[in-house]
Parts: structure tokens; C-alpha cells; sequence
């Protein structure tokens, strides 16, 4: 499966054209325990140099990466990059014949990992057989497959960007197919508008996205919602560069960045939210500097607002129904209607 080559018609087209409509001095991006602040001029001109070091190593307009980068800076350069190409990314499958499948069915291009060496890599002989680079966030990292070049993620940001043009990703090009499922640049567009109106979204807002990038709900929902609205993206680096951690870490590194970048408005899950509520001195208590005012918990699969669900089930299971508070502070539900 491939897709065609197109050139942006109009803004806000793709996810990378909100990048580029968005007042280019304001504040985009922020990853506190990476030490990472950028501004929508920084990554824009980050991710055009990495897409010119993707296109050098073989991605095209219709080619696919797969991809188990967490949520670190990283990854939203790399979908934005992807964008400027007109190439897509996707979670890899769980099992050896799943992978198979979908390297029949997509034009993968290469891989992008945080580690060369990850079990995922070894579920099938296929990658070997692909001469396919694969692209580590580990410096030095080789890997065990000489078939593969691997290339450090950190020198393709060193590649000159592209002069002028559009991104290439237009509304209808696949953005990525994420745990099975496709989002287009222009649903993942649509989902930001909804959020971004729903929660009164303006360019002062500063948003925590402590949910997975690599679903619409994150990558759509939280990261759309704050470009569309030309507010701050803010990531919690949960567990490093190596993984998202447990409930408990992810709860931990939220209530941190919340605390240290001013945070507005969160995007979450019930577990984590659960998880911050026992958090604090006593438990339960938040930042005496939480500057929270909304928010956004997945309670499951969908992308609906749940408009009167004010409270859920236990992520833990039995006892009483849980608030969709932090900090005094309601949420919205977001699921299956």
C-alpha cells in the first residue's frame, strides 16, 4: 500500500502545516526531564532537517516507519518530519507473523527505535532479509543485524532542511497506523479542532499529553488540540528514553511537569489519573502551584466526549466510583458513547 504524493492545499492541512501556521516565536514544545524547550520556529526547522536526513537514508512520499519511540521530544519530531516526507509511522506488532503481514501490505521504509538490540526486532527473519535502515535514539548502538545500516537519531538532525515548499502530508494521507488502527493527517486534525473547542483551547495554554503518542487519542486528541490552538505541547519523559513506565511513574513524572511547566490543561488515562490521586502529603493532595484548569481522561476505546460521565469505575476494580478530579479540578471523559 502506497500513497500518492501530494502537496499541501490550504493550513492546517497536516500536522506539520500546524506547526508552520502557529506564531513561530511562541513556546511549542517542552520535555522538562530532557531538558528540551522548544519554539514553533525550533521545531519546525528540527523537523524539516529531519526529514531531509529521512529522505537521505531511503523515506519517501507513501513509505512507512515503524516505530516504538515513547513519549519523548523525539517522537512528535519524527511524526512531524514524517509529515514534511509524506510518510507515514507505525506501532510494530506483537508477534512475528503480524509483522510479517504488515511488511507485505505497507512500503516500510525503515525503523526507528529507542534500541537496535529490542526483542521486537528478533520476532521474524524478515527485517534481516530487508535491507532497511533502522535508526536508534542510542548513541553508538549497532545492533546484531549487519544487514541493517544503523544510523544514530541525533546526526539526522544535522542534515540541512529543505527550502520553502509545503509539507507533503495533505488531510486524507495516512498520519499512521497506530495499535492496528489508521488515523488520517485530517482526523487527527478534526479530533485537535473538537478538543480544542471543547476545552476553549487559546495560544496561553500549556498542555500535558502523559498519554501514549502512539495513538489517535494522543498524537490526535492532546498534541492536534494544543498545535490547532498554537498552545504549548508538554511531555512527562516517563521512565527515561527506555519506556512509559507503570501507572505509579507515569502518575510521579505528571504531577512533576504539571507543577514545573504551569500546566493548564491535561490529557490522561484512569490509571494514571487514579494513580496521581494517591500521590502527595496526605495522599490525595495536590501542588500548592497547580495551575490546572481542565482536562481530558480516556475511560476507553473511542474518541467521543462523554459529556455527563463525571466520574468512572476503579482502574483498580471494586470500591467506590472515581471522580474525574485532580486538584479540584474536573475532567472530561473521552470513550465509546
Amino acid at each position: 500500500m502506497r500513497l500518492s504524493r501530494r502537496f499541501a492545499s490550504s493550513a492546517g492541512s497536516s500536522l506539520a502545516s500546524l506547526v508552520i501556521s502557529a506564531n513561530q516565536r511562541a513556546p511549542a514544545l517542552i520535555a522538562p526531564q530532557q531538558n528540551v524547550s522548544y519554539t514553533y520556529e525550533e521545531l519546525d526547522l528540527k523537523a524539516r532537517c529531519l526529514a531531509s536526513g529521512l529522505e537521505d537514508i531511503g523515506y519517501k512520499p507513501g513509505s512507512v516507519a515503524l516505530s516504538d519511540v515513547p513519549n519523548v521530544a523525539e517522537n512528535i519530531l519524527l511524526q512531524l518530519a514524517l509529515s514534511h516526507v509524506g510518510a507515514a509511522i507505525m506501532t510494530p506488532p506483537k508477534d512475528a507473523a503480524a509483522l510479517d503481514a504488515l511488511l507485505e501490505k505497507y512500503d516500510v521504509c525503515g525503523i526507528i527505535c529507542v534500541d537496535a538490540t529490542a526483542a521486537w526486532l528478533e520476532h521474524t527473519e524478515a527485517i534481516a532479509h530487508h535491507r532497511m535502515p533502522i535508526v536508534s535514539l542510542e548513541a553508538g548502538d549497532t545492533g546484531p543485524r549487519p544487514a541493517s545500516a544503523t544510523v544514530d537519531f541525533r546526526e539526522l538532525l544535522l542534515h540541512c532542511p529543505p527550502r520553502g515548499g509545503s509539507p507533503v502530508a495533505v488531510a486524507g494521507s495516512l498520519l499512521g497506523v497506530y495499535g492496528g488502527s489508521a488515523l488520517t493527517h485530517g482526523e487527527a486534525i478534526t479530533l485537535g479542532r473538537q478538543a480544542a473547542t471543547k476545552l476553549h483551547l487559546t495560544s496561553a495554554d500549556v498542555v500535558c499529553a502523559s498519554i501514549t503518542l502512539m495513538h489517535a487519542f494522543g498524537i490526535g486528541s492532546a498534541v492536534s488540540s494544543a498545535l490547532t490552538a498554537g498552545a504549548s505541547v508538554v511531555l512527562p519523559a516517563v521512565g527515561g528514553i527506555r519506556g512509559c513506565g507503570v501507572p505509579a511513574q507515569r502518575a510521579t513524572v505528571t504531577v512533576e511537569v504539571l507543577e514545573r511547566t504551569g500546566a493548564t490543561v491535561l490529557f490522561g488515562d484512569t490509571h494514571t489519573l487514579q494513580a496521581m490521586r494517591e500521590l502527595g502529603d496526605p495522599p490525595g493532595t495536590a501542588p500548592a502551584g497547580l495551575k490546572l484548569r481542565s482536562g481530558v481522561i480516556k475511560v476507553g476505546s473511542g474518541s467521543n466526549f462523554l459529556d455527563r460521565v463525571a466520574e468512572v469505575p476503579s482502574s483498580k476494580g471494586g470500591g467506590a466510583p472515581m471522580p474525574l478530579k485532580y486538584g479540584g479540578v474536573a475532567m472530561l471523559a473521552m470513550g465509546k458513547a
